[in-house]
């Protein structure tokens, strides 16, 4: 049953629903009606600003957070990159020769001063201590024993900067005559022709790090090209013979010098098959690459 009241408020007709005879409930008017949802806008407004509020209070918490951990890392990287600058620069003022002078000095004071000393201080000091001599070497390029025409793109890599055929460089330091020695290359580029070997230091000081003539003995090398070719300076059978295996960029290589048996080997890594040994006969032997082309680059790893 619907009955008409007047909203004392406005004056104006309020429409309700009769739920029971003497009950009247939700008494409204038109403008009672409109003031009631501007009311319930204004807190919905409110309450959804302070959510946008609050989001973004954790937003902002949540950023500060990352960009703290993104400080901290960016630190923990700074300090990381100072620390091997430090172990870097220590590593190459290590002269591994010193320790050598430094181990005779020590035994000559203590046989001097006190034989029994002596021997505590080899058993206690030695005992664990590998001889210096079996300690694994750093081999280098030579800035001095080279051509001119190769530069040094850092003391473990080299690179022909001119067009000069079988430009020599020396790699320091001579090889050691008691034990073997093995040396790993990398080929970083090939324009023609690199290779690399032995040499006998002397011999090719005094063709100015350049050999003119293959045919002939008497070059002062013992190398394997990129082209397969050998050279021996004392052997026809190994001197300028395509007898050897081919090597390409990227790839790396082994030569290995065994002064006991006069034998050294040349190895292609991975490739069972890709090895030759020569006779040798010579002593003072260094190791040594050859250049040709521009950019040819050859490279020094030490295992």
């Amino acid at each position: 049953m619907q009955q008409n009241v007047t909203c004392l408020d406005h004056g104006k007709q309020m429409e309700y629903l009769n739920f029971h005879v003497n009950s009247k409930q939700n008494l409204f008017c038109e403008e009672c009606i409109k003031t009631q949802n501007i009311q319930h806008t204004v807190v919905r407004i409110d309450k959804i600003r302070d959510k946008v509020i609050n989001e973004l209070k954790n937003i902002k918490q949540q950023q500060e957070k990352y960009q703290n951990k993104v400080r901290i890392i960016q630190n923990s990287l700074i300090s990381l990159k100072e620390k091997e600058q430090q172990l870097c620069k220590v590593i190459d003022d290590i002269d591994i020769y010193q320790f050598q002078n430094i181990q005779d000095y020590i035994q000559k004071f203590y046989r001097i001063n006190n034989g029994d000393i002596q021997t505590t201080f080899n058993q206690q000091f030695f005992q664990d201590t590998k001889p210096i001599d079996q300690l694994q070497r750093i081999y280098t390029f030579s800035n001095e024993y080279k051509n001119d025409s190769i530069i040094l793109l850092n003391k473990f890599t080299i690179q022909q900067n001119k067009v000069i055929m079988n430009s020599l460089a020396v790699i320091d330091p001579i090889l050691d005559q008691q034990q073997e020695s093995s040396i790993y290359f990398k080929i970083n580029h090939i324009g023609q022709s690199v290779a690399i070997g032995f040499c006998e230091l002397e011999v090719i000081k005094q063709q100015q790090y350049q050999i003119s003539n293959w045919n002939s003995l008497g070059h002062g090398c013992y190398l394997i090209s990129s082209g397969g070719y050998t050279y021996n300076s004392k052997d026809w059978k190994f001197n300028f013979k395509k007898i050897g295996f081919c090597f390409n960029q990227n790839q790396i290589i082994k030569i290995s010098h065994d002064p006991l048996n006069n034998l050294i080997i040349f190895e292609k890594l991975n490739e069972s098959k890709s090895q030759i040994e020569m006779n040798i006969n010579a002593q003072n032997l260094y190791a040594c690459v050859y250049v040709s082309k521009p950019k040819d680059e050859i490279e020094i790893l030490n295992f």
